[in-house]
């Protein structure tokens, strides 16, 4: 079972990464209360649920950005039951249930704005989607790679609705919605391959982080209007 974690990407990035993590939770916090700000503007039902999608995206971010700055810290002051290695290293139980808690907040987000691209209307559908997520990530023989697949699945699906909408509509929102997912989706797959090319750990966070800001800058050009 693959339930533990790894240090991943360049040795010196360790550390880093915890700052972009950091920045992605203030920029997808945003994305959630803007979000809500349309929805009490405007009372679409779909801006209600892109706050609650990014509500659990700014959690599963958060707890990422403190498990990573904590797992720094405690390599820094060379505590007893980390043992440094030069490449990989296992996590001990309270970091692997951060990353466990940041992997079941994100795929619950993504898992939202999924179900409103599907037109899923039954909550019941929803649900038994989000419940058979625990024993998935339980089962797998890695959840590193698991994560990453149903990240990179999901904003897939999720851009390309967007793209279909736009090729009809030509409205300039929709068009930056599409690119954050699209750059989102290829963060995932940097992350699926940076075990051959660990640099690409690197380049999947700012790939990321510039899908962040893609959404929140179609959430100004709504409220602007």
């Amino acid at each position: 079972m693959g339930f533990s974690f790894f240090i991943r990407g360049p040795v010196w990035f360790f550390g880093i990464d915890g700052v972009f993590e950091g920045l992605a939770f203030i920029v997808a916090l945003l994305l959630a209360i803007y979000a809500y700000r349309a929805y009490k503007l405007t009372h679409d039902k779909r801006f209600s649920l892109y706050a609650l999608s990014f509500l659990a995206i700014t959690l599963g971010q958060g707890i990422r950005a403190v498990t990573d700055l904590l797992m720094h810290s405690n390599l820094e002051n060379e505590l007893p039951y980390i043992a440094f290695l030069p490449h990989l290293q296992s996590t001990p139980l309270l970091f692997t249930a951060g990353y466990f808690l940041h992997i079941l907040f994100m795929l619950l987000g993504l898992m939202i704005l999924s179900c409103y691209a599907m037109k899923v209307k039954d909550i019941k559908v929803f649900c038994v989607m989000a419940f058979s997520l625990l024993p998935l990530m339980l089962l797998v023989t890695s959840v590193y790679l698991a994560f990453h697949y149903l990240g990179l699945l999901f904003c897939a699906f999720i851009a390309y609705s967007y793209w279909k909408y736009w090729c009809t509509k030509k409205i300039r929102p929709t068009c930056l919605v599409f690119i954050g997912f699209l750059f989102m989706a290829l963060s995932y797959v940097q992350f699926l391959a940076d075990t051959v090319f660990r640099v690409l750990y690197i380049s999947a966070h700012l790939t990321q982080l510039a899908g962040y800001l893609c959404l929140l800058a179609a959430l100004f050009m709504v409220l602007r209007k």
